[in-house]
């Protein structure tokens, strides 16, 4: 179950170690914290629970896994990008900030990747777009969208 255990990420350090500090946010951007963060923690639960099941099953992960898979990281993705607007607006230099926190993982890509130099919150609002785009895209094909 590898192939489904490596998109499993790190618990979050940052929060491990600011964690008594995240009441001192202002405005919506606790609630939105919060909300990502339990958003987070049940994928991975949901990642390590299908994940086991697989491999105690001696099955490879469905197609309906990976696709339920796929709406709670985008359940996760919507909160987040609330939060990081939120906080955004409590920290001088946000954009500086964040760029500079993503500029190493921009060297594992190549240069002309449609998302190499974008800041963080435009990379999570332009995959929440594609994926919304394609969602609707199979509803309306499977006959399955609201008024179906």
């Amino acid at each position: 179950m590898f192939r489904l255990r490596k998109f499993l990420p790190d618990d979050p350090a940052i929060y491990q170690s600011a964690g008594a500090q995240i009441v001192l946010l202002k405005g919506v951007a606790l609630t939105a914290i919060i909300q990502f963060y339990q958003f987070h923690a049940a994928w991975q639960r949901d990642v390590r629970n299908i994940a086991d099941e697989c491999q105690g099953e001696g099955k490879a992960v469905s197609a309906a896994q990976v696709k339920f898979l796929a709406r709670r990281l985008r359940q996760t993705l919507e909160p987040g990008l609330a939060a990081l607007g939120e906080m955004a607006k409590q920290v001088l230099s946000a954009d500086q900030f964040a760029a500079d926190s993503i500029a190493a993982g921009d060297n594992l890509f190549p240069q002309d990747h449609p998302n190499a130099g974008k800041p963080l919150r435009e990379r999570i609002r332009l995959i929440l777009e594609k994926t919304n785009d394609a969602d609707k895209t199979a509803e309306a094909a499977s006959g399955s969208g609201v008024g179906a």
